[in-house]
């Protein structure tokens, strides 16, 4: 018996019956991708993370131009519309950078189903509509916008640039713009370092690992039974004899 496994076992190793064909492995080529996807995720929250220091440079402006005489704010403010369009723009990137980290997170719990990351991805939930909501609520601050904020954040800055070019409530419209940026400053801040401290390359190696033991031991199983089939077909073709 144990000389006809071991010939059985031979047979189907001659001809590369392995666990990846039975089982539909390849697990390589998506751990690379994986592993490639977050070093490209991590590069982005370094780059977003450098974001605040062009915030800090608006926020350092905001509190310089304040101080001038409301009547020469008012009529300069139009020229510093350029800081709503980058307070949109860098909010964006933020943006961008959740939806990559909640992508990925999706994707490593389709390939390991040992993964439990629903409060992670709850958790990147939550700041994305946090930073969706930051015009608004700075607006909302503001009794002179409070009425007009939506939860549109272009639609916000469209209105906020149209207040500045007519240079109406130059002081409250730079508390606004001050609020909107701090706020998104200390929100990158919380985004990168919940990223960076994710260890998620080394997750996908443990993961890994222990999938690779899974299948290892599923694939004894599989050779096992098949060892057995055939078996029992050489038993009774011999019975037939």
């Amino acid at each position: 018996m144990k000389k006809l496994k071991c010939l059985l076992l031979l047979f189907l190793l001659m001809f590369n019956i392995s666990g990846a064909s039975i089982l539909g492995g390849g697990g390589a080529d998506v751990v690379w991708q994986m592993k490639t996807y977050y070093e490209a995720v991590e590069i982005k929250a370094n780059q977003v993370q450098m974001l605040r220091s062009e915030l800090e440079k608006m926020r350092i402006m905001i509190e310089q131009i304040k101080n001038l005489p409301e009547e020469v704010l008012a009529s300069e403010l139009g020229q510093y519309t350029g800081m709503i369009n980058d307070l949109v723009a860098i909010q964006n990137e933020v943006k961008g950078l959740l939806g990559d980290v909640r992508d990925f997170e999706v994707y490593l719990g389709q390939v390991y189903d040992d993964v439990k990351n629903t409060n992670y991805i709850s958790m990147i939930d939550r700041y994305a509509s946090t930073i969706n909501s930051l015009s608004e609520n700075s607006m909302k601050q503001s009794m002179y916008y409070q009425s007009k904020a939506q939860k549109s954040v272009n639609a916000n800055a469209v209105y906020l640039k149209k207040q500045a070019l007519k240079g109406e409530n130059p002081i409250q419209l730079l508390q606004t713009l001050n609020s909107w940026n701090s706020n998104l400053s200390m929100q990158i801040s919380s985004i990168t370092d919940m990223i960076n401290n994710s260890n998620r390359l080394q997750a996908i190696d443990y993961l890994e690992k222990a999938n690779q033991i899974k299948l290892d031991q599923k694939q004894q199983e599989v050779m096992n039974q098949i060892l057995e089939k055939r078996i029992n077909e050489m038993r009774k073709a011999q019975k037939r004899k």
